[in-house]
């Protein structure tokens, strides 16, 4: 005997039509679900039912990444870093090394749109006197390392014992140890995996510098340089990673208009 037959006659009916009432009618449905907003990025599930289809399924997602404005400063990470494939400072040891702008203006704003590298130097004093589109800084060895404004993002490698003194919108730092940063940050420069690192504002002084600041659209006024990010160090509390260097330690680097650089002390 089914259960509805024990409901009476009159109960039963009034039920019936009350959940009527409560089913929406298909088009109520389909508006709906038209109202509701679509992700914007969509989760996609794969089913590989071949094994031998798996190495190109994974070829062609690695592939689908859409070209945005930015693209053209970004260099994937398997480009060799060498000078073929970069403009910059190569396997310099033991030298004092100073690059000025270029003379020719389309030659300046070119350079102001290239990603540049400083890699494998050491006990050297290397600076750049020219705006530059990205800047790459890896495996540096006592070194001092001062460089124009640069237009897009900095990111530090690598380095021990070094004095860097960098201007950029933003300033990643990863591996490095020991080392004192100088910086003009228009955000909140990120260190992450370091030890012993020291802060100060930006202290690189050369001829053009303010009209280079302009040409990337920098604002030297607008400087995070003291609101580290370390992302190995979540607590509320101040990072054992980081500090800031005292103001009685400070250097300046100054390069002359004959192109002659010194590392100058603090005044008192």
């Amino acid at each position: 005997m089914s259960s509805q037959n024990m409901i009476p006659n009159l109960p039963h009916r009034m039920c019936k039509n009350s959940s009527k009432h409560l089913k929406p009618s298909k088009t109520k449905l389909r508006r709906r679900k038209s109202l509701l907003l679509k992700p914007k990025y969509p989760f996609v599930r794969f089913y590989v039912t071949n094994c031998n289809m798996l190495p190109l399924l994974l070829q062609v997602t690695k592939t689908t990444k859409t070209a945005s404005a930015d693209d053209s400063l970004v260099v994937p990470a398997s480009t060799p870093l060498t000078p073929e494939s970069f403009p910059g400072v190569f396997d310099v040891s033991d030298e004092v090394l100073v690059r000025q702008a270029a003379q020719d203006e389309q030659e300046k704003i070119r350079l102001a749109n290239v990603e540049h590298v400083i890699v494998r130097c050491s006990k050297s004093l290397v600076a750049i006197c020219h705006p530059m589109g990205a800047l790459r800084i890896q495996s540096i060895r006592d070194c001092v390392i001062a460089v124009g404004p640069v237009a897009g993002a900095i990111y530090v490698m690598d380095c021990v014992n070094c004095q860097l003194m960098l201007s950029s919108h933003q300033v990643r730092i990863h591996d490095c140890i020991d080392c004192e940063f100088y910086l003009s940050a228009g955000s909140k420069p990120i260190i992450e995996h370091c030890t012993g690192l020291k802060f100060a504002p930006f202290r690189f002084q050369y001829p053009g510098l303010a009209d280079h600041q302009k040409l990337v659209n920098h604002a030297p006024l607008e400087n995070s340089w003291q609101e580290i990010q370390d992302f190995r160090w979540l607590r509320t509390t101040q990072s054992p990673n980081w500090s800031l260097l005292e103001e009685s330690e400070w250097k300046t680097v100054v390069v002359n208009d004959s192109a002659e650089v010194s590392i100058q002390d603090s005044p008192q």
